[in-house]
């Protein structure tokens, strides 16, 4: 009797097993993955070093990128390879390498402007508050006479 109480234990186990297929084949007949565990992250993240360049070194990279496209006929992706910078790193310097409010031309040298000092950078200041102050008092004056050309043309006053 014993052997017989063995011998049923593993169909039972059998037909449990047939009844979790079936459930799971529910999904059109399809069979269910296995779910794989995931990977688990070493302790240490791995950073990649940056590379800081000088300004003498950006400018002498731009200017290389800059012949190899005038001379060689290059494209900007390959010119920009060719120096080791990638392409979104070169347009970053060139953008901060122009001053700003200044348009670009060909024809004008791009390493050529000199950034201003911080005595021309107050005085450019203090020129902008001034001017600014002026143009809040024409307008201030200008709506006035406005306001008050309404107020007579409504004969609020």
């Amino acid at each position: 009797m014993i052997d017989d109480e063995h011998q049923n234990a593993p169909t039972d186990v059998s037909e449990d097993a047939q009844d979790t297929d079936v459930q799971q084949s529910d999904d059109g007949g399809r069979k269910a993955r296995k779910r794989t565990p995931k990977k688990v992250l070493s302790e240490k993240p791995v950073t990649r070093q940056i590379r800081r360049h000088t300004p003498s070194e950006r400018a002498e990279k731009i200017r290389r990128i800059e012949d190899s496209l005038t001379k060689d006929g290059l494209s900007l992706k390959a010119a920009v390879e060719a120096v080791g910078i990638s392409d979104q790193t070169y347009y970053q310097w060139k953008r901060a390498e122009k001053p700003a409010g200044v348009s670009s031309t060909p024809s004008a040298p791009s390493t050529s402007a000199a950034p201003p000092s911080v005595g021309s950078e107050l005085a450019d200041l203090i020129k902008l508050e001034e001017e600014n102050q002026r143009l809040r008092r024409l307008l201030g004056e200008k709506l006035r006479a406005e306001n008050a050309e309404l107020r007579r043309r409504l004969e609020l006053d």
